[in-house]
């Protein structure tokens, strides 16, 4: 069986072409623009200009891209604190707090993940032993999701991950656009993939949430008592899930004809594909 490299695993930077004439007349209105909101003489309270003319000059270094945009805010919380206008930690307040590095650190693990083809291969390995007919498959696809949520913390991640396998398993059952079966793995994958970043501190939403509770609340919140509050939670969604799809798009096919063949050959040519680069074992 031939298994066919999905446009999921392409991974090639795409290239945003910049005007040079626009970035050239941003540059200098980054320099011109704060200059004359500095010195104008406005009515108003002097920190007031001062902060002005350093948010004009992030404004437009964002707009016309006049120098990469993480440079452009690093510059800008730099300019409030040497400037005087603010104090140190002010200024960098947004770098001081845990939550904007968890969930920065959570960005890491899932492109790790992601790019070493560790979650692939974990996907295709509870795929494997979980069965293969359509039920079993599609119980595959939901726990799967729920488990890659702790090496992959990106809904968006994981629905591109576990669509190129639905994808193999959708043409693998020989089913037609539009099918039940196909239906039923897309809407559950892209259902489930939203809501587990909830039930786990793994999306932007709920490490948003933890930060919060800690920061207002005054409360500590550990990775370990947010899981366990919401496992019976994750079990129930797991299990009503599961049965609601397969209740409202039955299947046309129940069996998988060479489903172990297919599973064990995607698994071991991901493996291959990943020692012997670009080239087929």
């Amino acid at each position: 069986m031939t298994i066919v490299e999905t446009p999921a695993e392409q991974h090639e930077p795409l290239d945003h072409p910049t005007n040079t004439n626009v970035v050239l007349v941003g540059q200098v209105l980054c320099i011109l623009v704060p200059f004359v909101i500095w010195f104008m003489p406005l009515d108003v309270d002097p920190t007031i200009k001062h902060v002005l003319a350093i948010v004009g000059f992030m404004i437009i270094a964002w707009i016309t891209q006049a120098v990469d945009y993480v440079l452009a805010g690093f510059i800008g919380c730099f300019l409030f604190w040497a400037l005087g206008i603010v104090k140190f930690p002010v200024a960098f307040s947004g770098f001081a707090n845990d939550t904007a590095w968890f969930l920065f650190g959570a960005l890491l693990i899932g492109v790790i993940a992601t790019r070493s083809g560790v979650a692939r291969r974990l996907a295709y390995t509870i795929m494997l032993h979980v069965g293969i007919t359509y039920p079993r498959i599609l119980l595959g696809l939901i726990v799967t999701d729920f488990l890659l949520t702790f090496v992959v913390p990106s809904g968006i991640a994981r629905v591109v991950i576990m669509a190129a396998i639905a994808l193999g398993l959708v043409e693998a059952f020989g089913a037609a656009r539009g099918s039940n079966v196909a239906r039923g793995m897309f809407l559950i994958l892209t259902y489930t993939a939203n809501i587990f970043d909830k039930m786990i501190i793994a999306g932007a939403g709920s490490i948003t949430a933890r930060g919060l509770i800690e920061k207002v609340g005054g409360v500590e919140v550990l990775w370990s008592q947010w899981f366990l509050a919401f496992l019976p939670c994750s079990i129930i969604t797991v299990l009503v899930a599961w049965r609601l799809t397969l209740w409202l798009y039955p299947p046309e096919r129940i069996s998988l004809k060479g489903g172990y063949e297919f599973l064990r050959e995607a698994a071991a040519w991901g493996h291959c594909r990943r020692r012997s680069g670009n080239r087929r074992c």
